[in-house]
């Protein structure tokens, strides 16, 4: 019976529904590779879901096993699988690009394809400080499966911050470099697209967002400074309420005693 299934598994598995989908995310995404090809009449808690991962050369991985993520892998903190049966991957790096495949089931199984691309730019040297003024050399480069053709040429463009295309860059299959004189600001930010059937597929930017509570920007302070001084005014309604009502009511205890001296005044007569 066994060598009878080994032989009509690649049969059953050329005639098993399969799908492809391609993905494109930034370095810090939070990417959902959808397992569309799942039936859930067959499989509602993904018990018999097998998420495979391959980078490149790499061996293939068997990242997740009946529905749960192999608490051994590298990437166990941040893989998830959901309700759906799809892979969570949680703050992407260029090292999570490549081919993934969700399979359902042993022998006559299903298969969905997915291909997950991250676009990055880094200084190069590595080491250089993005935040120093000079001449830098940044390459936008984009993570992907070699199973996949090489990109085009031009496919990967840079804009200003105005959102003008910059020309004077070099590219070489999926990398492009760009020479800038970089300046010091909030206003300076590049930004690098990797476009394909003329449509943006995925965007970052350069310098990236900071996260980083000491970098404050013009538009930050502006919004900060509203904020406080909405919150001081606040107070100061807050306070001239208060105090409205503790003078009202000492007004009114005032008349009641006034009142009550004079009521005794008159019995007293």
């Amino acid at each position: 019976m066994i060598p009878l299934l080994l032989i009509l598994a690649p049969v059953l598995r050329s005639e098993a529904a399969v799908k492809t989908i391609n993905l494109y995310h930034g370095p810090g995404d939070d990417a959902v590779l959808p397992c569309v090809s799942v039936s859930h009449l067959d499989a509602p808690s993904c018990s018999n879901i097998i998420w495979l991962y391959k980078q490149w050369t790499e061996p293939t991985l068997q990242e997740v096993v009946n529905g749960k993520v192999r608490t051994d892998s590298v990437r166990a903190a941040r893989l998830d699988v959901d309700t759906t049966c799809s892979l969570i991957v949680r703050n992407i790096t260029a090292e999570d690009a490549g081919f993934y495949t969700c399979r359902q089931g042993e022998y006559s199984y299903t298969e969905t394809f997915v291909y997950l691309s991250v676009l990055t730019i880094s200084p190069a040297p590595p080491d250089a400080d993005p935040k120093s003024d000079g001449n830098v050399t940044l390459l936008c480069t984009l993570f992907r499966n070699s199973r996949l053709d090489q990109c085009k040429q031009n496919s990967i463009r840079w804009l200003d911050e105005t959102g003008a295309e910059l020309q004077e860059l070099t590219q070489r299959n999926c990398v492009s470099a760009l020479s800038v004189k970089h300046q010091r600001g909030p206003n300076r930010r590049l930004r690098c697209q990797y476009v394909e059937d003329q449509s943006v597929r995925i965007e970052v930017h350069y310098p990236p967002v900071s996260t980083d509570p000491t970098d404050w920007s013009p538009l930050r302070s502006i919004m900060v400074t509203l904020r406080v001084s909405g919150l001081i005014l606040m107070i100061g309604v807050t306070v001239l309420i208060i105090t409205d009502k503790a003078i009202k009511q000492s007004l009114r205890d005032k008349r009641i005693r006034y009142h009550g001296d004079v009521t005794a005044d008159c019995e007293d007569e």
